[in-house]
């Protein structure tokens, strides 16, 4: 025997949807406050917008010239923003790999940071593995 459905715009359709979807919403609610990583909430800003100026110049005049923009984009791939500061920090620029002061490769980390949505705040992000660690892009 075959089961009727009911017409996608009847209302009880809708308050079905609109059910299905509020139950959804506090699954959601439960699982973020069980803490599963999220950005920093405003009341953790990591950098300086200061910072985050200089490591955008550090970014254009060392690395633009060969990634271009796509390193924006590629930050957020990495597993935390420690990864990423070890990576660029030991084979970047390609011709002179860690050639730059440890100062230029954390404001770079900040200017990526900025670039993915993170506030900036009152104090610098220092290149200390445990903050940089529990940084998740």
């Amino acid at each position: 025997m075959s089961k009727l459905r009911r017409p996608e715009g009847s209302a009880r359709t809708r308050r079905d949807t609109a059910a299905g979807l509020s139950a959804t919403a506090f699954a959601l609610a439960l699982v973020l406050v069980a803490g599963f990583p999220a950005k920093p909430a405003a009341a953790e800003q990591l950098f300086t917008e200061t910072q985050a100026a200089r490591g955008e110049r550090a970014f254009l005049t060392n690395c633009a010239g060969c990634h271009g923009y796509s390193m924006i984009s590629i930050f957020a791939r990495y597993r935390n923003a420690f990864d990423y500061f070890g990576v660029i920090s030991t084979s970047m620029p390609w011709e002179d790999a860690g050639a730059l002061p440890i100062q230029d490769y954390i404001d770079i980390v900040a200017y990526m940071m900025r670039e993915n949505g993170y506030a900036s705040g009152g104090a610098e992000l220092p290149p200390d593995r445990a903050v940089l660690e529990q940084i998740q892009p």
